[in-house]
């Protein structure tokens, strides 16, 4: 096989045949012709191996398109930009948030994941915030574990209305109650509040917004252009770090290749190497229904037989790492994909045999 190909840019980075990277083109169209026939809404579909792009492919009514843009026919919050090649990664952005804490981690601007929410937001503490004695010792680790004891937007007493929050930094030291003790062991609350809190928290160490800071310390080393991302933020100007990022499908990629190469790109140390392999490992595991799920920082573990780990997001958003392989899976979509439908793609179309 060919030596890893890592561009500087990514309109620079164009497909190469299946084979040369040791996957089978055969079966990758067969799975095409698969989502057709089982009417996936799939809007689009990367897959990169050791550092080489594959196959990019937009779709629409679960066909390919001739074109590399998302079809001007799809609903308006599904695409955006220029020739529409950027799509809303929903809550996929999580992960996104997690990658920047961890930059942030080297680049020495947070001392390490326990210090506490009331040490980034002192400034602005007030001792009427909801549950605010409590809130205080809130850590990053249990931001980014969903250990916080936040409460979910599902629950009665969230003021779920207020989407996405005009003040978001305000909205989860205010207004969001605690359920549980910060910390407590077995407790795992999915939360929006707790990444856009982090989001605040990147902002504050850096002085910049997270966008400026990702494109300074991310994208930019990453070859990712300013049209290939939009990242919506509230009135204050934080961007939201659960939610709504906007990114290409080669932003997708590019996203995976830099978690199975540890935090590295074309020989450069982007994020803190430990960082990453504690955030794309098991830091609490919980039960679902017959299942136990597993849950990093911010990332989602994949089940066996497939050993790697996903960022999602709802609606179908999701880029899949398999680290053995070297190989990562970007998709987006509009719904209607079957429970595990994508782990089976992956499984019976793309892995090598």
């Amino acid at each position: 096989m060919k030596n890893k190909f890592w561009p500087s840019k990514s309109s620079e980075w164009t497909e190469v045949a299946p084979e040369e990277q040791g996957l089978d083109s055969k079966k990758i169209s067969e799975m095409f012709e698969f989502i057709k026939k089982n009417s996936y809404d799939l809007h689009s579909v990367i897959i990169a191996r050791n550092g080489y792009l594959i196959t990019e492919e937009y779709l629409h009514n679960s066909q390919t398109l001739d074109t590399k843009a998302y079809s001007d026919l799809l609903p308006p919050k599904a695409y955006s930009g220029p020739n529409h090649i950027f799509h809303d990664q929903a809550s996929a952005t999580k992960s996104l948030t997690s990658i920047l804490i961890g930059i942030a981690l080297k680049e020495g601007l947070i001392d390490n994941l326990n210090q506490t929410l009331y040490e980034f937001f002192a400034d602005i503490w007030d001792p009427n915030f909801c549950d605010s004695e409590s809130k205080k010792n809130i850590t990053i680790e249990q931001l980014l574990t969903m250990n916080s004891g936040l409460i979910g937007e599902w629950e009665p007493n969230h003021p779920k209305a207020k989407y996405p929050p005009d003040n978001c930094i305000n909205l989860a030291l205010n207004e969001v109650p605690l359920g549980a003790v910060p910390g407590e062991a077995g407790n795992w609350v999915y939360s929006n509040d707790g990444p856009n809190l982090l989001s605040g928290i990147i902002t504050k160490v850096s002085g910049k917004s997270t966008e400026e800071f990702a494109k300074e310390y991310l994208f930019t080393p990453l070859g990712i252009a300013d049209e290939e991302t939009f990242w919506p933020h509230d009135s204050k100007g934080i961007n939201y770090g659960a939610y709504i990022f906007h990114c290409s499908p080669k932003v997708q990629a590019k996203l995976g290749i830099l978690c199975y190469n540890n935090g590295s790109w074309d020989g450069t140390q982007i994020v803190d190497k430990n960082y990453i392999r504690d955030a794309t490992t098991a830091r609490i595991s919980m039960s679902k229904g017959e299942k136990s799920m597993d849950y990093g920082y911010l990332f989602f573990m994949m089940d066996s037989p497939i050993e790697g780990y996903f960022m999602a997001g709802s609606g179908g958003q999701m880029i899949y790492v398999i680290p053995e392989y070297n190989l990562t899976v970007g998709v987006t979509a509009g719904g209607n994909i079957p429970k595990d439908g994508y782990e089976k793609l992956i499984l019976n179309y793309i892995l090598p045999k």
